[in-house]
């Protein structure tokens, strides 16, 4: 699989965007700086995807328009003195380029293949500024990253000459407009652009940045229309045929005098027609205020409904760059997590495991290794969902990794090497994430060549999560920062390796959004716990990862004698005359979502204990629940042919896919005078044929080994 692939599996974009109809930022993307490609697919269309601010956004390619034949001679051109006054007020917004410390390729990478400019440059360019008094600056807001998360952690301009200023206090600001008023530490410049509220319709503009990156230019043309704030129509944009592209956002949009007109924002996605925001809407400003006011689209993840909520924010200024980007980002996600309350408050009855609609989950109990999720199908019905199409990578000591992609999530069942301590492999970040990226490679691409990364080092954050069923997720993230992303897992320790969701994305966007949506999703998925009698072994003596389920369990085995297990509902005790022992006998616990008295908990429902890790014989026990009447017939009928010993559960075996298998009712519920709202089944397989006496003998040793404690 392909590094490509392998981003495209990930970089889905999610969650919680602003309501901003069909716009592009001028901003050039740094990743695009950098060619890294992206590409989103939907494995799970009942899942419904969510919305994010955006950070970065699209490259554009625009071209200029004519004008001839509508301006004079002497109208089509600024004078020389304006040029150079308007040469010497705008300037780059730049961001360090960052130190990549911890980040290893498995070759050089091939800077050369990148513009000279780019490579050399000490900063990435990511949009312009202007000045417009001896002190005071403004750009627009997204360009200054405030409030939206990024590794970035300040922002500077840049002259001309190359001369490079530090931000120091912000004095207006509002993400709903998109702009900033700010200053700069030891800027004594004395040229400035002034301003002018008032502009005419089908008169001469020019749109003036730092287009794609690559220095400050000035091109022409028409002020076009005007059209209203799309929300409500607060105010009205100015829309311009002058070309822009990224880089420009931030920029002056400027009459013929070079007058600043407005503050060249965006561009519509189907047209050639630039946004500007009118200069007049920062002048009438409230003072001394930062502004934020957004409307959220939220719901979960796995959910077919999506709410909306308006967002407002005030925070009193002046504030230094850093305080201010701290306050909104912290409120900002405060927010969204009340989001996600609101959420389970207002859908209580109908967010699994609530309601009628979660029975089919309740009331089913199967084994997979690999996590699946718990999620709402089109007709209101939960169900549980895996990746359609789920690929292998091999690992090193007989380990592999098995992973797919679903909507958002790119979820994996990692068997460790063999070679490794579990302990090691879960809490060595490093290990653990160059083991996924040796066998699911992430590829960074420079020019027109790609470069497989083999590490990203350690985690920048790690911790611990329990969900809402007792289960202790390991949490870490990883630092892209060629990039500005981040990679995001939740891991679940289970015998031998783990099972992960992994989240990519922008820094931002994981820090405010992702992070929050997989810690939810945490609560949703359904997966057994399998290993081998060694893994077990080794499993159970980690008790700091160890799911409250089986904290109270007890699981030993002497090779080549015995094997014991004790539960609160089950005990098993077997010996060599039942099946061979061995470090490579396998246990799978089955593990499932039940109601128990007056809630619904997730506990061991079944056993599956294999003769060896490679052989299909194995024997096993499953506690089977009543089901309700709203349940369809299917589930009504094996009930009936449970308690009644009805084939395939009345110990007559049958042949399936090369193997003889055996069914039956456990004795204990035989005859039974009292009504069961659960029984338990017992059943077991050999590989080939098998006499029915033979078979018969067997099931009736595999009902001798199990006492039911419940």
């Amino acid at each position: 699989m392909s590094g490509k692939s392998f981003l495209s599996l990930m970089m889905k974009k999610i969650k919680l965007k602003m309501n901003e109809v069909h716009v592009k930022r001028l901003i050039p993307d740094i990743a695009i700086l950098f060619s890294v490609k992206r590409k989103s697919r939907n494995i799970l269309p009942t899942m419904k995807k969510f919305r994010a601010p955006a950070m970065f956004c699209f490259i554009l390619l625009l071209h200029g328009f004519s004008v001839q034949g509508i301006f004079s001679e002497d109208d089509k051109f600024l004078s020389s003195d304006i040029v150079k006054k308007v040469n010497d007020s705008v300037y780059e917004v730049i961001v360090p380029k960052p130190v990549e410390e911890n980040i290893t390729y498995e070759k050089e990478l091939p800077m050369h293949l990148i513009p000279y400019a780019v490579r050399t440059d000490k900063y990435y360019s990511i949009g312009s500024a202007f000045k417009i008094d001896k002190t005071k600056f403004i750009t627009a807001s997204h360009v200054l990253l405030l409030g939206d998360g990024s590794q970035y952690k300040m922002v500077y301009l840049r002259d001309q000459g190359g001369q490079v200023y530090e931000i120091d206090n912000i004095q207006k600001y509002s993400d709903h407009r998109d702009f900033v008023v700010f200053t700069v530490k030891n800027n004594t410049k004395e040229d400035f652009l002034s301003l002018n509220t008032a502009y005419k319709i089908n008169s001469r503009v020019y749109a003036v940045g730092n287009a794609h990156g690559e220095g400050v230019i000035i091109r022409d043309g028409l002020l076009t229309s005007q059209t209203p704030e799309e929300e409500n129509g607060e105010w009205k944009w100015l829309r311009f045929s002058a070309a822009a592209s990224p880089g420009n956002s931030g920029g002056p949009l400027l009459d013929n005098e070079g007058k600043v007109i407005g503050v060249v924002l965006r561009k519509s996605q189907n047209e050639n027609l630039n946004f500007a925001l009118p200069v007049s809407e920062i002048v009438n400003s409230e003072n001394d205020t930062a502004i934020s006011h957004k409307k959220f689209m939220f719901g979960l993840d796995n959910m077919n409904k999506m709410d909306t909520e308006v967002y407002d924010f005030k925070v009193k200024l002046p504030l230094v760059y850093s305080e201010l980007n701290e306050k909104l980002q912290k409120n900002k996600k405060t927010f969204i997590e009340g989001l996600i309350a609101k959420v389970f408050t207002k859908y209580t009855g109908r967010i699994f495991p609530g309601g009628e609609k979660s029975e089919t989950v309740l009331y089913n109990n199967y084994a997979t290794v690999f996590p699946n999720l718990v999620a709402e199908s089109k007709d209101g019905f939960w169900s549980t969902y895996k990746p359609s199409e789920i690929r292998t990578a091999d690992l090193k000591d007989n380990g592999y990794i098995q992973y797919g992609s679903m909507d958002a999530y790119f979820m994996m069942y990692i068997k460790k090497p063999e070679s490794l301590k579990l302990n090691t492999f879960l809490t060595d970040t490093k290990l653990f994430m160059d083991t996924i990226l040796s066998g699911v490679p992430l590829s960074r691409s420079i020019g027109s060549d790609s470069v497989r990364v083999t590490s990203l080092g350690n985690a920048a954050e790690s911790s611990t999560y329990k969900d809402k069923y007792n289960r202790i997720w390991l949490v870490n993230s990883w630092k892209v920062t060629y990039s500005d992303e981040k990679i995001l897992t939740y891991s679940l320790p289970v015998p031998g390796g783990v099972v992960t969701m992994l989240r990519m994305g922008e820094t931002g966007k994981v820090d405010l959004s992702y992070s929050i949506d997989t810690k939810t999703m945490a609560d949703f998925i359904y997966l057994s716990y399998y290993g081998t009698f060694e893994e077990w072994t080794e499993f159970m003596t980690l008790k700091q990862f160890l799911p409250d389920i089986l904290s109270g369990v007890e699981f030993s085995f002497v090779d080549g004698k015995s094997m014991n297990f004790k539960s609160k509902r089950l005990n098993l005790s077997y010996d060599n005359s039942l099946l061979p022992i061995t470090k490579n006998s396998d246990l799978e616990l089955i593990c499932t979502y039940f109601k128990e008295k007056d809630s619904v908990i997730w506990d061991i429902s079944g056993l599956i204990l294999g003769k060896d890790k490679n052989s299909q014989t194995a024997f096993s026990i499953v506690r089977n629940l009543k089901p309700p009447q709203t349940l369809k017939e299917s589930y009504q009928d094996d009930w009936k042919k449970i308690n009644e010993q009805k084939f395939p559960y009345n110990k007559t075996s049958y042949s399936n896919n090369g193997k003889t298998i055996i069914m039956g009712l456990h004795p204990q519920y035989i005859n039974s005078k009292t009504p069961n709202n659960f029984v338990y089944t017992v059943s077991y397989s050999e590989e080939g044929n098998i006499e029915a006496a033979d078979a018969g003998k067997m099931i009736d040793k595999v009902i001798g080994v199990f006492k039911i404690n419940e």
